[in-house]
């Protein structure tokens, strides 16, 4: 970004998007806050491929004492198998 960029920080992600619904810049906001805007046509994705941060994602974890727990293990699998 330019040094001369204007940066805002939120504290909160539904203030960044009502920012941005009120034409006051752009945002990084997952699709599932924006859908019904994007399908309306009152926001447009730049980058249709997204953005995903290095070293982000999605990471599961349980309380030690339910490892090896069988219904926490389905859970995982289940929860694998949605993502693909």
């Amino acid at each position: 970004m330019p040094k001369t960029a204007k940066v805002l920080y939120f504290s909160h992600t539904l203030l960044m998007f009502q920012a941005v619904l009120a034409g006051q810049g752009i945002a990084l906001l997952e699709i599932s806050l924006i859908k019904n805007e994007l399908e309306t046509g009152e926001l447009v994705m730049l980058d249709p491929k997204g953005f995903i941060p290095p070293g982000s994602g999605y990471y599961y974890s349980s309380h030690k004492r339910r490892r090896g727990d069988p219904n926490i293990a389905a859970l995982k699998r289940w929860i694998v198998s949605l993502l693909g």
